[in-house]
């Protein structure tokens, strides 16, 4: 999962570091090391985000949907995004296909982020701010809050609600 997009460092680097538990100063100094990264253009991650992935890199949610998997009456909604540079939404999708089969439906967004909030307005500080102040659900990826309606929509009609 969180193992991708990670700054300029190889994903083995990285690895090895995660697992070992590494503090982001030592992260910094090997991602800033010009031996180390010839030619590259990323940049390195920012502290927090290194102790977010520190936190959640071996994260897996495999076991949740093994339970879930039991549970014929409970519909799913997975919506990805294609800008997320927290989830490996391939892996994720595979896996919850895998699972879960046919009661999963998958909805993708190009052109989101994380938080489904559309690319060229995430980490726009006063522009997002605007945007969501005036006219907030355009913030959200073509599509996203429609259908998130429809699915829950659906589920209530079918509960007879």
């Amino acid at each position: 999962g969180l193992i991708r997009n990670l700054g300029v460092l190889g994903v083995d680097s990285v690895r090895v570091l995660l697992r070992r538990g590494a503090p982001y100063q030592e992260y910094l100094a090997l991602a800033t090391d010009p031996a180390l990264n010839r030619g590259s253009r990323g940049e390195p991650m920012t502290e927090p985000r290194w102790r977010f992935v520190s936190t959640n890199f071996e994260s897996d949610a495999r076991a949740d949907l093994d339970a879930l998997a039991e549970r014929s009456d409970i519909s799913v909604l997975l919506q990805v995004a294609g800008q997320d540079i927290n989830v490996d939404v391939a892996d994720t999708q595979e896996v919850y296909q895998m699972i879960l089969g046919e009661r999963v439906d998958v909805r993708s967004y190009p052109d989101a982020d994380h938080s489904m909030v559309r690319s060229d307005l995430a980490d726009k500080g006063l522009r997002f701010t605007l945007t969501w102040l005036f006219a907030p659900t355009t913030v959200y990826a073509d599509g996203y809050l429609a259908e998130s309606e429809a699915f829950l929509t659906a589920i209530n009609n079918e509960r007879g609600n």
